[in-house]
């Protein structure tokens, strides 16, 4: 059961008899870019989460798509594939109270399957990123269940609010850790969880839930010694038991790699995203990281086997094309470098990065013409205020200028 469905089982169970006595996957057709506030910038990753989460709780649908667009213009930020899981999720509120019942038959279906992947994708990003939006997402579970009791003819504003006031004196401490980290409440966090560990010693979640708030918090080192134990205590347990897979025992290994690296142990980092390997060899975001860490290190045959194994395991990593690209590229291996960020262009055809890097190993090689369409194409999708922007407009006056007279 995930955090949030295990938060919303104890909801049930608390509210049960207030409520009695009341009587997205990407598809192949693109989502309709919504209208952004006039003077914004289409070509911003910024513009369109921020009307994305102006508008999420009054039109789902529309603020998912404003969050795939970022997505698109930034493959890289994890924000706006978490926040579209949610607007998604909500969007459906018969779904929504059928997901956190742990519904079989939703919990098989290709849209939810598709918004799991959402947040598995923003978890390989950034394994700690703050998921504010689910407040969001509780505020609209309760009122889809008080609209189930009362037949859903009543608006349900007032309800919930008396509900989350509620909520506030309920003593289950997975419930309070859980409010407090949609808070960004680091030391509420830490409090909550510590109880919920002292109740459930050999619950491996319960200690990960504690590393999180402690991440909150600041308190790193604490974080990475719940962390490691939660890995320990999975390790001994059933193996079989099946978890989703920003839960897994990789994702568990990979957070540790990720915390060790803030921490600035690099060493332990890398053994750590051996160790999500050895789980899974197919996770590719372990490849990408130990890929970075060479990278660091100025090991660059290391970082080129490493972006490459994570191109073997997944072609349409576009992240993985462009970082190769770039390496191919230190190397002298024009070609290669050509051929990985072409394919990272075609992959996200509105990310400006691999298209300008594209634009100038291109140039680099004496592919003047190509390199020219691809800048032009950069400066089509580049927000305004890029600071590849100056450099990029110089390259393609140089390119279209008229040949010197001859002597």
């Amino acid at each position: 059961m995930t955090p949030v469905r295990a938060v919303l089982a104890v909801l049930v169970v608390s509210l049960s008899a207030r409520l009695s006595a009341q009587s997205a996957a990407q598809s192949p057709t693109l989502p309709a870019r919504p209208a952004l506030d006039s003077g914004a910038d289409t070509n911003s990753f910024a513009a369109y989460v921020l009307w994305g989460s102006r508008h999420i709780r009054l039109d789902p649908i529309a603020a998912a798509n404003a969050f795939y667009w970022a997505s698109r213009i930034d493959p890289t930020a994890p924000v706006p594939l978490y926040a579209r899981a949610v607007a998604l999720l909500i969007s459906d509120p018969y779904r929504l109270v059928k997901w956190a019942d742990e519904d079989s038959r939703v919990m098989r279906s290709p849209e939810i399957h598709a918004i799991d992947s959402l947040r598995y994708r923003a978890m390989t990003l950034n394994p700690f990123l703050h998921t504010a939006l689910d407040q969001v997402l509780m505020d609209r579970y309760l009122a889809a269940l008080i609209g189930n009791q009362t037949g859903g003819n009543d608006d349900a504003s007032d309800e919930v609010a008396d509900m989350e006031r509620e909520m506030q004196s309920i003593q289950d401490p997975n419930l309070r850790g859980w409010l407090a980290t949609t808070h960004g409440d680091g030391p509420g966090a830490v409090a909550a969880y510590h109880e919920q560990v002292r109740r459930h010693r050999r619950d491996p979640e319960a200690r990960a839930d504690l590393a999180y708030g402690f991440v909150l918090s600041g308190r790193l080192d604490s974080a990475r010694a719940e962390l490691e134990e939660s890995i320990a205590l999975a390790r001994a347990q059933d193996t079989t038991h099946v978890v989703p897979v920003y839960e897994s025992k990789e994702m568990r290994e990979f957070q540790l790699g990720y915390l060790c690296e803030l921490t600035g142990d690099t060493t332990a980092a890398r053994t750590a995203y051996q160790s999500a390997l050895t789980e899974n060899l197919a996770f590719s975001p372990a490849h990408v990281r130990l890929g970075m860490l060479a990278i660091v290190a100025a090991d660059t045959a290391t970082a080129i086997r490493e972006f490459q194994a994570a191109v073997d395991v997944r072609d349409d990593d576009a992240y993985a094309q462009l970082l190769l690209g770039y390496m191919d590229a230190a190397s002298h291996k024009l070609d290669d470098a050509i051929t990985h960020l072409a394919r990272a262009s075609a992959l996200e055809p509105f990310w400006p990065q691999p298209v300008g890097a594209l634009g100038r190993v291109q140039q680099a090689a004496g592919r003047h013409a190509d390199a020219l369409a691809t800048f032009q194409h950069f400066l089509a999708i580049a927000p305004a205020d890029s600071p590849l922007r100056e450099d990029i407009s110089r390259r393609v006056a140089a390119l279209t200028a008229p040949p010197a007279p001859s002597p």
